[in-house]
């Protein structure tokens, strides 16, 4: 079993440590891999929440939008039925103004989420990007 602590031994201690990791998912039919690889790692003396974004642009081909939309619903259906320690909060954006579009704007739309919940429990914490084909 891999574990993510010993890439924290140069922060503080407090318990739990927090870690936000962001998924940015555009056309990543098997994002799900990625997910349970994740659950599979040590996550003792951490609190860890991963948010994903499935996200498309609304000029998107139907191939396109029909393969974001199963990757979403297969990784929202893992999510729900997740019972170990870790959460993750599966966030679907399919129809993005193709200008704005992109990896940039996910990992914002993720960035900002994650920093609102932490201010909002007055926590500090880590936020980590992931890409989802990992």
């Amino acid at each position: 079993m891999r574990s993510i602590n010993p890439y924290l031994r140069h922060m503080p201690k407090k318990d739990p440590q927090h870690i936000t990791v962001c998924i940015p998912a555009y056309a990543e039919p098997n994002v799900i891999f990625t997910l349970k690889s994740l659950s599979e790692c040590d996550s003792t003396g951490l609190e860890i929440k991963v948010l994903v974004l499935v996200n498309g642009r609304e000029d998107d081909s139907q191939k396109v939008k029909k393969n974001n939309q199963m990757a979403f619903n297969a990784a929202h259906i893992w999510a729900l039925t997740y019972l170990g320690p870790m959460k993750f909060h599966i966030l679907h954006e399919p129809e993005m103004l193709p200008k704005h579009a992109g990896v940039g704007l996910a990992r914002k739309i993720l960035g900002d989420k994650a920093a609102a919940d932490f201010k909002e429990k007055n926590l500090d914490g880590i936020i980590a990007y992931l890409d989802a084909d990992c």
